[in-house]
């Protein structure tokens, strides 16, 4: 029934260590090696998953030190996943030896096609380790990074609130559940992130000892850890998918695209896609296959095939029901896999996505507002949301990746400039880039404390102004919510491309003094009345832009991003709402998000590969409607 339904992959073995092993050291592999014949016989390839996310009861009983543990020193139970710590020396130790074991088992089998490391690290119903283990792990940590005591105090600025250590037993590892100093959360978030990525770094040492070649990945790693570095020795970023009723399909578009950008220029893999939707949704699943194809997803797994019985996920949706019936969903696979076989299996290897703008995502910075108030201003999916609603493809990417081969840089927010990136943002700047900032960027040190001067640090001179820190609302409505009472609304004003704009900022704003750069936008009232809300200053061939607000209203951020856009030389399709087209080397995928039929002229010339939608020029989509063209050579 799989190769019926056009399946050519098989993912197992992530949550079977008991099965594995039964016992501490009494292994059982045949069970997997019947497997792998099975589907070796039928033409199948075999992503094959280390079990470590769910260590058996007896690991457990012999070592209750491997359970997580909350602040109070409650552990984790049985009977979960994602209930053992990274740092436990135990949980390691067994981690290692059935990676091992499995990795001398199947090494050789061909239809073995991938690895699968652990699943879904760092996504925990226990969120935050506190344990003994962690807690040493943490302070050695801070010892090879400050090497004093006295250097500690001094980068985290404990004066305050009398927190002036004077041993290292006296260090408590933090997380942004706590009220506690920003600067010790900062590297308690730090220190898990690398113990997560030592974590499959052990894994993958082990299983590339043994010279398969086999390509590696992990999926849904938690943004908890740093996903950049953490896919940076691995052979693919790999996601899970599942439709949540509070997010729009274009949200979830943007989702996607952030696993394509962990690896610049290397195909992404999507390893958990739900089989039939969370809710009610017309044609949603063969919608969703294609434009995870448009989007560079050319790996595309499902969880999962056939229905349990019994268990904490037996809820989830399957292919394949009891007595062995095929489901709705089976049927709707079938027919997805052939029509896109049949539509692209000319073309062999697409390109991937090709973008001329990117929005920054640097989740070290990230953490410094990770608690408490500074926490909503961790708004980082807006530039490319709206960017979408341009009708513009974006890249989400790091402060490592290549940003020469972009137009336009949107930086929402950036805490901390380094100055190697604010060199590499300075060149970008001098050749002819683009860069829209906004909010409380480049005013916090490496250690998320104030520098103790105007930002954006070693940029002033490239955005033409300076700002000096700015008011935080601490109990602020939300922007997109009508508010009339000036005393509670910041508003700005101004002028882009001959438009007048009418704006709300909130969570935080900004202090700027223009040091020659063109001010479009001002503060209409507050004690920021007529200081500069927008900057512009031209610099070399290209621009710098700031915004002074941590949160805008849709409506004036829409303005100020299509302003960058323009100034970029960045095209615009003037496509329906909710209307999307993404290109792939010879192939143009066109999808309609909305709930309304959408009819438009496409500048492009081309043929639909699936239906005649596409004539003279003219499309018309129904609602989650989708198109692919060939264009014209």
């Amino acid at each position: 029934m799989m190769k019926e339904a056009g399946m050519s992959l098989v993912r197992v073995g992530e949550f079977a260590w008991s099965h594995m092993e039964r016992a501490n050291g009494r292994f059982s592999f045949e069970w997997l090696h019947d497997m792998f014949r099975v589907f070796q016989e039928n033409d199948l390839k075999v992503i094959l998953c280390t079990p470590t996310a769910s260590a058996p009861p007896w690991l457990i009983h012999e070592h209750p030190e491997t359970l997580k543990a909350d602040v109070y020193g409650q552990r984790a139970y049985i009977g979960v996943r994602e209930h053992t710590c990274y740092s436990a020396e135990a949980f390691c130790r067994y981690s290692a030896r059935i990676v091992g074991k499995m990795a001398l088992e199947f090494k050789d089998y061909p239809n073995l096609f991938a690895w699968q490391l652990d699943n879904e690290i760092g996504q925990s119903i226990f969120s935050f380790c506190y344990c003994d283990a962690c807690k040493q792990g943490f302070r050695e940590f801070l010892k090879k990074k400050y090497g004093t005591i006295e250097a500690l105090n001094e980068a985290w600025g404990n004066t305050f609130w009398s927190l002036e250590y004077s041993d290292w037993e006296q260090v408590e590892i933090g997380g942004p559940d706590l009220r506690l100093n920003p600067s010790q959360v900062l590297d308690s978030q730090l220190f898990r992130s690398q113990s997560m990525i030592e974590f499959v770094n052990m894994q993958t040492s082990i299983i590339r000892k043994y010279g398969s070649g086999i390509p590696i990945t992990t999926n849904n790693y938690s943004p908890l850890g740093d996903r950049h570095a953490a896919f940076k020795n691995l052979d693919a970023a790999s996601g899970d998918f599942y439709i949540n009723p509070k997010h729009s399909l274009s949200d979830m578009a943007a989702m996607s695209d952030h696993y394509r950008c962990f690896k610049q220029d290397t195909p992404a893999w999507l390893l958990e896609i739900a089989p039939a939707p969370w809710r009610p949704g017309k044609n949603l699943m063969e919608f969703l296959m294609w434009q995870f194809i448009a989007r560079g997803h050319d790996v595309q797994v499902y969880f999962h095939w056939r229905s349990h019985p019994a268990g904490k996920e037996k809820i989830n949706p399957t292919f394949i029901s009891f007595g062995d019936k095929k489901t709705d969903s089976w049927h709707i696979l079938a027919k997805t896999t052939k029509q896109v076989n049949a539509a692209l299996d000319k073309f062999g290897p697409l390109p991937q996505p090709r973008c001329e703008a990117a929005v920054l995502c640097d989740f070290t910075s990230d953490w410094i507002f990770i608690q408490g108030e500074t926490r909503r201003f961790a708004w980082m999916d807006n530039g490319q949301r709206t960017l979408l609603d341009l009708g513009i493809n974006a890249d989400m990417v790091s402060p490592e990746d290549d940003l020469y081969r972009y137009k336009l840089l949107i930086i929402q927010v950036h805490a901390h400039f380094t100055k190697a990136f604010a060199a590499k943002i300075r060149m970008f700047i001098e050749g002819g880039g683009v860069v829209l900032m906004g909010s409380q960027s480049g005013i916090y040190d490496g250690n998320a404390k104030y520098i103790q001067q105007p930002g954006p640090e070693h940029l002033r001179d490239v955005f033409g102004m300076e700002v000096d820190n700015g008011i935080t609302f601490l109990f602020g409505r939300d922007a997109t919510e009508p508010n009339d009472l000036l005393a509670e609304t910041v508003r700005f004003s101004g002028v882009l491309d001959g438009q007048e704009v009418h704006g709300i900022a909130d969570k935080w704003i900004a202090s700027v003094e223009s040091l020659g750069a063109d001010v479009p936008l001002r503060f209409e009232n507050s004690m920021y009345q007529g200081m500069p809300f927008m900057t512009e200053h031209e610099f070399g061939k290209g621009c710098a832009m700031y915004y002074g607000a941590a949160l805008l209203d849709h409506p004036s951020y829409r303005q100020i991003v299509r302003h960058a856009v323009r100034r970029a030389g960045i095209q615009e399709l003037r496509l329906p709402e909710g209307v999307e087209v993404i290109e792939r080397g010879p192939v143009v995928f066109v999808f309609n998000y909305s709930v309304n039929l959408a009819a438009f002229e496409l500048p492009l010339k081309g043929r639909s590969l699936l239906d005649g939608s596409l004539q003279d020029g003219h499309l018309e989509l129904h609602p989650h409607g989708y198109c692919v063209i060939e264009k014209e050579k």
